[in-house]
C-alpha cells in the first residue's frame, strides 16, 4: 500500500470500527464478540500500517485502547485495568503470527481465539 492510501484506510477502519462496537453493544458485547472486534481491528491496523518490525507495539496500544476506552476494561489504574500479555510463551508468539497470517488470507479464526484466550488470562489476573 502507498503512504498516502494509509490515512484513507485508518478512516475507513475507524468507521468500520466504530459501526462493529455499535452492533456488539446493541445486541451484547459477549467476550467473543469483543475479542473478534480486538483481533480484526488489530489485524486491519497492523495491514494498513506495517512496519519492517511489524508495528507491534503501536498496535499493543491499540489494543488496549478498544479495551479500556471503547470496552471499559479499565479501572482506577493500570494495575487493576484489563491489560493483555501478548506473548507469554514461544507458544503464544506462535499462535499471534500464525494467525495473523491466516487473517492475511481471509481466516480470522485463529487470531481471534487468540485474542479470547489472552482476555481470558488477563482476566484472571484482574479479577
Amino acid at each position: 500500500m502507498s503512504w498516502t492510501e494509509v490515512r484513507i484506510e485508518l478512516h475507513k477502519l475507524c468507521g468500520d470500527l466504530k459501526t462493529r462496537v455499535s452492533e456488539a453493544i446493541w445486541t451484547g458485547a459477549t467476550l467473543g464478540k469483543i475479542a473478534a472486534i480486538v483481533a480484526d481491528a488489530h489485524h486491519r491496523f497492523q495491514w494498513i500500517h506495517p512496519f519492517f518490525d511489524t508495528n507491534g507495539r503501536t498496535g499493543r496500544v491499540f489494543d488496549h485502547l478498544l479495551l479500556w476506552q471503547t470496552f471499559g476494561a479499565f479501572g482506577p489504574d493500570v494495575q487493576a485495568s484489563l491489560t493483555l500479555e501478548h506473548f507469554p510463551d514461544a507458544d503464544a508468539e506462535g499462535a499471534y503470527f500464525d494467525g495473523l497470517l491466516e487473517a492475511d488470507n481471509g481466516r480470522p479464526g485463529r487470531l481471534r481465539a487468540y485474542y479470547e484466550a489472552r482476555i481470558i488470562a488477563a482476566t484472571q489476573v484482574v479479577y
